[in-house]
């Protein structure tokens, strides 16, 4: 009887210590996963009403066709949140002068959060 006593000990080990294992490897990535997600949390980017975002616009392609379209249209979309303010080109234009930057038509979107 002692002997089957034994032997069912034996045999009942791998599997108590496959449970540890699998535990200690279920709590490791739990706490991996909440520092992730808290370091997420306090590296995120908030912006202000006060904050300013520049959108600079180039036709990489060298195709002519694209030189204004991608910047109407990205202009187009921003213009319909309610959440930014977009600047007009003239403007722009105008600051790009005052910092004795290039007028290129290729960069003038800006917006204003």
């Amino acid at each position: 009887m002692r002997e089957d006593i034994e032997r069912i000990r034996r045999e009942a080990r791998p599997a108590h210590n496959t449970r540890k294992w699998l535990a200690a490897i279920a709590l490791i990535v739990v706490v991996a996963l909440g520092t992730w997600a808290y370091w997420r949390f306090l590296n995120r980017v908030t912006l202000s009403a006060s904050d300013t975002i520049v959108l600079a616009v180039s036709n990489q392609t060298g195709d002519p066709v694209f030189d204004d379209a991608l910047y109407t249209a990205l202009r187009v979309a921003l213009e319909q949140t309610p959440y930014l303010n977009t600047l007009i080109d003239n403007k722009v234009r105008t600051t790009l002068r005052t910092l004795n930057r290039s007028e290129d038509t290729n960069v003038n979107a800006g917006g204003r959060a």
